[in-house]
């Protein structure tokens, strides 16, 4: 039986769209919206992040016409779009042209799920705005009709013409040249700023007791909202700066409070002297985006060396402003590891690898003498050149 429902004010697109990634029904996942703001992407990245932790796979076409869709949308989608996750940018310069559509595609071989409407991938869209969405489930049904066939066969045709638009760009499937691409796009006025808030900013200021060095987030803009000189020098300078960010580690002791089994949240405190001393390690805070008033956040991939095959997956790393915290998220370490053992993560181009060195072995010994900074009686921490580079 072909399921036809109605998502508008009594059913949020942001649950919908949150139950069907989390069903473990479909495998890939594909957007296409007219307008992407941080405010609707960080409501349903959990489901994202748990999503691809399964092995689904995502793209996401994002359309950047009339200076809507924001910068820091982007970067947080990044971290979902690699090899078989792909994000595209579509824009077109004809003043009496929009790329408009808000699609949603659930699939596994063909297409099961089609959400078509109103709804952008923004809070209001998601949650808050009066909205009109209609979505058509396929999965129940025991035999397809010919018009059923011709409609997914269409929707297939409509989603391949959009990838293959000339008006449709991939951004690089390296993350530093994606995210080079959309300053470029952000330089050149047609991305907004979320971080020009002034609620973003005293975060910051809140997190590095004002020693922050200027980065491009903070350029001021004219009233024709076109980037300063001085802020152009900015992006540069940040850019120049992200390729030269040398290969260290970050090692810590793990507390009570980092293993606890009591706690469903996988956190693992940093300590802000840690941040405050190396934020560049951190990608702190270019590539962190404002979350709802409170929290300062950015996924990013992480592979999971222990022991046995690697295993990748997201992270989230995030300051709440509210409680004074750098939290790290992750399920691996949170789980796994026992107080004093010893927490490692090592930058690399596409993000961290993360290791749990334990108590007793030869590789503990070595490590914990360089954890030379001492937060308290639990915890020590350390960053030095990572093995490979010395």
């Amino acid at each position: 039986m072909l399921n036809i429902k109605l998502i508008s004010d009594s059913v949020y697109l942001g649950d919908e769209i949150r139950r069907a990634l989390e069903s473990g029904r479909y495998n890939y996942f594909r957007i296409a919206v007219a307008f992407a703001r941080n405010s609707g992407v960080v409501t349903i990245q959990r489901s994202l992040q748990e999503f691809i932790n399964n092995g689904g796979e995502i793209s996401i076409i994002a359309g950047i016409d009339q200076k809507v869709t924001s910068y820091q949308s982007l970067v947080n989608l990044l971290a979902f779009t690699e090899k078989g996750r792909r994000l595209y940018i579509h824009h077109t310069d004809e003043y009496n042209e929009t790329f408009h559509p808000k699609m949603y595609i659930f699939g596994k071989n063909p297409i099961e799920k089609i959400i078509v409407g109103s709804s952008n991938m923004t809070k209001g869209g998601f949650y808050n705005n009066v909205e009109a969405n209609i979505g058509i489930d396929f999965s129940n049904i025991t035999s397809e009709s010919k018009n059923i066939c011709e409609f997914r066969c269409a929707v297939e045709e409509f989603w391949n013409n959009l990838i293959c638009d000339k008006n449709t760009v991939p951004t690089s499937t390296e993350e530093r040249e994606a995210k080079k691409f959309l300053i470029d796009l952000l330089v050149d006025d047609l991305l907004e700023n979320e971080t020009n808030f002034t609620s973003y900013r005293n975060a910051v200021n809140s997190a590095m007791q004002g020693k922050i060095r200027t980065i491009h987030h903070f350029g001021k803009t004219t009233r024709k909202n076109k980037y300063e000189e001085n802020a152009l020098s900015d992006f540069s300078q940040s850019i120049k700066d992200d390729t030269e960010i040398p290969k260290q580690t970050y090692a810590m002791t793990l507390s009570r409070f980092d293993t606890s089994e009591r706690s469903l949240d996988p956190v693992i405190l940093i300590p802000l002297k840690a941040l405050r001393e190396n934020s560049r390690f951190w990608k702190f805070p270019d590539n962190y985006t404002h979350s709802e008033g409170k929290y300062l956040q950015y996924y990013v991939d992480i592979v999971e060396k222990d022991s046995g095959f690697p295993k990748k997956s997201v992270a989230r790393i995030y300051y709440y402003d509210e409680k004074k915290e750098f939290r790290f998220q992750c399920e691996y370490i949170k789980r796994n590891g026992k107080p004093q053992d010893i927490m490692e993560i090592e930058n690399t181009s596409c993000g961290y690898e993360v290791r749990l060195i334990r108590q007793g072995t030869a590789q503990y010994e070595s490590k914990i003498n360089k954890l030379t900074q001492s937060v308290s009686s639990q915890k020590k921490y350390g960053y030095f050149i990572s093995e490979s580079e010395s």
